[in-house]
Formats: C-alpha cells, structure tokens, sequence
C-alpha cells in the first residue's frame, strides 16, 4: 500500500527567508500542502501565512485561491526586504 504524499517543490531562497525571520525572533514552521503557503510565522504573537517565491516566480491558481479564503493574513516574500515589510506590517 502506498500513502499519497505531496512532495513540494522548495524555492531556492526559502532558507534564508525563514532565518530572516527567525533572526528578528520569529518562531517558523515549514507548511506542505497543494495551494498551501510555505511558511507559518510567528510574529510577536500573531500567526502570519508566507508564501515564499523567487523574483520572478508567481502564486499558481490553487494558492490564490487559498489567500482569497484565508482568515489568517497572507505575504508573499522574495527577499530580506519582503521579510522587513512583512514583520513592520504585522509589528
């Protein structure tokens, strides 16, 4: 019997946008799903969804769909940049 996994694709500038993160004290879980963002982040206290793309990369149908539902407040990241706005953002 095999189990049905999903297996995603990690973007390249993925680990040096979560230790951004973790470097302003936020706490990082990494998400797998279909449509799911890659990243579960804790800042100070609130829990934000990041989907972590490289510059030229776009969200594919099934992750707009996921933001245009969420009730947990969605970023996209590409940068060290992205990261700043996104925790001043949520700060």
């Amino acid at each position: 019997m095999s189990l049905n996994r999903y297996n995603p694709k990690r973007d390249s500038n993925e680990p040096e946008i979560a230790q951004a993160f973790r470097n302003m004290g936020c706490s990082v879980t990494a998400l797998s799903g279909k449509g799911v963002p890659d990243l579960l982040v804790e800042i100070n206290r609130q829990w934000v969804l990041v989907e972590v793309k490289t510059p030229k990369g776009k969200l594919t149908p099934p992750q707009k769909a996921f933001f245009a539902t969420a009730t947990a407040p969605c970023y996209v990241a590409t940068s060290l940049d992205d990261v700043t706005r996104i925790y001043t953002a949520v700060s």
